[in-house]
């Protein structure tokens, strides 16, 4: 049974691009989150968090500063603090976002990240004392 033109383009728009096809346009949507950190911070700042769908161009233009380049890491150029990529995730732009504002990209860093897994749980020990010690000191009526 032969088919009208429009329905086999619709067919055809349904139909997901091979992952392998040279040919196949990019995903803009797709692309690279990378987790910079510096190696002292900038104020209350150790950590930028970017989207990018060229890796290689992207941290080309943050280490030559600049315009183009992300405001901290221009600012840690021109205070000679060094910082380095140390993750990479396939995400979106909104992963990125998502990430931002979850503000605890110290818990994501591999350098990090033990340092403040230790300080949190250090921290849910001392709340749990201390409402252990609010228990104990509340008069019980009977």
């Amino acid at each position: 049974m032969p088919m009208w033109l429009d329905e086999l383009s619709a067919q055809r728009s349904q139909v997901d691009p091979d992952a392998d096809d040279p040919f196949a346009p990019p995903d803009p949507r797709v692309g690279t989150i990378y987790l910079i950190h510096l190696r002292k911070r900038m104020g209350h700042a150790q950590h930028y968090c970017g989207f990018t769908t060229d890796l290689k161009r992207r941290i080309k233009t943050h280490k030559a500063g600049g315009v183009h380049a992300a405001r901290l890491l221009a600012a840690a150029k021109d205070a000679g603090i060094t910082w380095s990529v140390v993750a990479t995730w396939t995400g979106t732009r909104e992963d990125e976002r998502r990430m931002k504002r979850n503000n605890d990209l110290a818990r994501t860093c591999p350098k990090c990240r033990e340092k403040v897994l230790r300080r949190k749980a250090a921290q849910q020990r001392r709340v749990y004392a201390a409402r252990k010690a609010a228990e104990e000191c509340v008069p019980v009526s009977t």
